[in-house]
């Protein structure tokens, strides 16, 4: 299985959403319209025809897509997820002829009681999968999770970042800086509920990378 169309690689930059729920080519439409250019969509919790149609439809609406995993509570205590699920993202990015440099962002939420070192590890391992795949790994620096510190000098292979909603929890990230700003959470547009993102190039001129229809 695949696309019914070629794709290209893309610097994202500008308006864009992000939202687990599945969205119809109408839905993906109307946020087209509304300024949003970039969805950011996930990767897991669909059947691999529902992904591949789910990606299709955001590119067929006229906007580019990237791919991020969410994360749960009791995944980060157990390392070997590390790696299965980061199999998990290659396979789907596989499926809709993700291109290679593609940024792939797991979701940092949700830690409890692991130590800092416990989830440095695991997007240690994680990112390196990512990574000697071919693609960019990425990781969206949830709330009370880790330093801005540990985000950037502790993640060896770890080269995008993406910054939360809340301004009560940001982490600020030395150096690099952030490529996407989450501008709002469940925010309603023409009754659609998606998180906002802004799209940039970092302090080290590296931007988000997506794909398009070619």
């Amino acid at each position: 299985m695949s696309l019914p169309f070629s794709v290209k690689l893309i610097d994202q930059s500008g308006n864009g959403f992000d939202c687990v729920a599945t969205l119809t080519q109408a839905q993906f439409t109307t946020l087209k319209n509304a300024g949003y250019s970039h969805a950011l969509r996930d990767c897991i919790g669909q059947t691999d025809t529902a992904w591949i149609s789910d990606v299709t439809a955001a590119l067929n609406a006229g906007l580019s897509v990237a791919i991020y995993q969410g994360s749960y509570s009791g995944m980060w205590s157990d390392l070997s997820l590390a790696s299965s699920r980061a199999q998990q993202a290659i396979s789907r990015a596989k499926l809709v002829d993700y291109p290679q440099y593609g940024t792939i962002w797991l979701n940092v939420e949700d830690i409890g009681s692991n130590s800092h070192q416990q989830i440095i590890n695991w997007i240690n391992t994680w990112s390196k999968a990512i990574r000697d795949a071919g693609y960019g790994a990425g990781v969206y620096c949830g709330c009370n999770t880790l330093t801005g510190d540990e985000y950037y000098y502790d993640l060896a292979y770890v080269t995008h970042y993406w910054e939360n909603c809340s301004s009560a929890c940001q982490q600020v990230l030395p150096v690099r800086g952030y490529e996407i700003k989450q501008t709002a959470c469940n925010k309603s547009i023409s009754g659609i509920i998606v998180d906002t993102d802004y799209l940039t190039v970092d302090n080290l001129g590296q931007y988000p990378e997506g794909m398009i229809k070619a």
